[in-house]
């Protein structure tokens, strides 16, 4: 079995990989939003690690792809978190894409500049959020 170190990776790689399908799934997310998808992390994390996602390790990249893809992966949002997988996926891929410019001092590849403000204020929570997960 390869290393869980590399899970939360191809998790963010997965995540962000999946496009939005409509324009609401793309909006501009709020503080309120980012601070509950910052709590919501861990314990999602933490049930892919504990193996509800039914991980397969060594197949990582298209285990992610249907992990994220699948009905429980998606049921599972829903019912414990009250996410649709389509906004679970474009907030870790845009929280985490923004956490990058935001350490990198480039405001200017953010799609959206309050955005960009919202990670740039939170980055110490989102960090800790991502240290416990394991990222």
């Amino acid at each position: 079995m390869k290393s869980s170190k590399t899970l939360p990776l191809i998790v963010l790689v997965a995540l962000s990989a999946f496009p939005a399908v409509s324009q609401t799934q793309d909006a501009p997310f709020t503080d309120w939003e980012l601070a509950r998808f910052i709590h919501d992390w861990y314990p999602v994390m933490e049930w892919i690690h504990l193996g509800g996602g039914k991980f397969d390790y060594e197949n990582p990249e298209r285990s992610a792809a249907e992990l994220f893809q699948g009905s429980e992966f998606e049921a599972r949002l829903k019912r414990r978190f009250y996410w649709t997988s389509e906004r679970f996926r474009y907030m870790a891929g845009s929280v985490f894409r923004l956490c990058l410019l935001v350490e990198a001092d480039d405001p200017g590849g953010a799609r959206d500049p309050q955005e960009y403000e919202l990670v740039k204020t939170r980055l110490g929570e989102i960090a800790e959020a991502r240290r416990k997960a394991g990222d």
